[in-house]
């Protein structure tokens, strides 16, 4: 059974992305961890091709958060960037789980439970590809199971 969202729904998803921002940001990676960090980091200055698939959603995106954050280090402004989509995809997660008919205290304990996952918290304080596929994901479902609730094609857009 899926839901509405309500007003107090919104207030709730601008808390838990508030809450998870500040925590990834507190902890932060000051500059490249391990693996594809780097690599990932230097595309996002020059607009280069990383290994294959090439990410050039994450390519273009971190060019923009490197552009904006200029007087941050490359490796901090794309760890920044990784945080957001880590923020934005636990509050995304709180509203999926109220669409498809959770309780409120329920979809806010999963998506707790989600932010301060072991695996969630890894790869929303270092450049990595993860947050912007779990966020874009996770809206995708969102949208998906609000269009069949509704059957508004507005929500087909």
């Amino acid at each position: 059974m899926s839901k509405k969202i309500k007003f107090s729904d919104t207030f709730l998803f601008i808390c838990i992305f508030l809450i998870a921002f500040i925590l990834y940001t507190l902890t932060l990676y000051p500059t490249v961890a391990l693996s594809d960090s780097g690599e990932l980091a230097t595309v996002a200055k020059v607009l280069g091709i990383p290994h294959p698939t090439g990410y050039p959603l994450y390519t273009l995106l971190g060019r923009l958060f490197v552009m904006i954050f200029g007087f941050l280090p490359v490796s901090l402004a794309t760890n920044l960037m990784s945080a957001i989509f880590g923020a934005l995809a636990s509050a995304i997660l709180y509203l999926f789980l109220r669409v498809i008919g959770a309780r409120k205290y329920t979809a806010l304990l999963g998506a707790a439970l989600f932010m301060v996952s072991r695996i969630m918290w890894e790869q929303a304080v270092l450049t990595e590809v993860y947050t912007l596929a779990i966020f874009l994901y996770l809206s995708a479902l969102t949208t998906l199971f609000s269009w069949t609730s509704s059957k508004n094609p507005r929500w087909l857009v």
